[in-house]
This record gives structure tokens, C-alpha cells and sequence, in this order.
């Protein structure tokens, strides 16, 4: 599980557009799955994909993938 997951999690919570369950970053990091830090590799590649994906964590998500497959 990224670690950006858990950030964009947190933040829709903070905006209230994710205003339930209460602690739900705190609950995914705890289920049990492994947790995929963002390196630096990772960011080089999100910030290198072609203009499809906008949003930041879906290009983070993206280039987590390229790399961890």
C-alpha cells in the first residue's frame, strides 16, 4: 500500500470530502497490508510521466507502479 494513499486519505478528511470513518488514515495504516514509502526514484518518475494523470497522487500511484512490478 503507497504511502500516498494514506496521505490523500487524510487530506480529503481535513477537507471534509472523506469525513468518515474518524482516524481512517490511521486505520489503513494499521491493517496489515506492507507500506510502500515514496522514494526518490519514485518522485522522478511521477514528475517525468506524460500530462494524462494531473492529479499527484495518481501520478505517484503510477510511477510506484512502474517500479515495483
Amino acid at each position: 500500500m503507497s504511502a500516498a494513499t494514506i496521505w490523500e486519505v487524510a487530506i480529503k478528511q481535513i477537507i471534509g470530502k472523506l469525513p468518515e470513518p474518524a482516524g481512517l488514515p490511521e486505520r489503513i495504516r494499521d491493517s496489515g497490508f506492507a507500506e510502500l514509502p515514496i522514494t526518490s526514484q519514485h518522485a522522478i518518475t511521477a514528475g517525468r510521466l506524460p500530462p494524462i494523470h494531473r492529479d499527484p497522487f495518481d501520478r505517484m500511484l503510477v510511477a510506484q507502479a512502474q517500479h515495483e512490478t
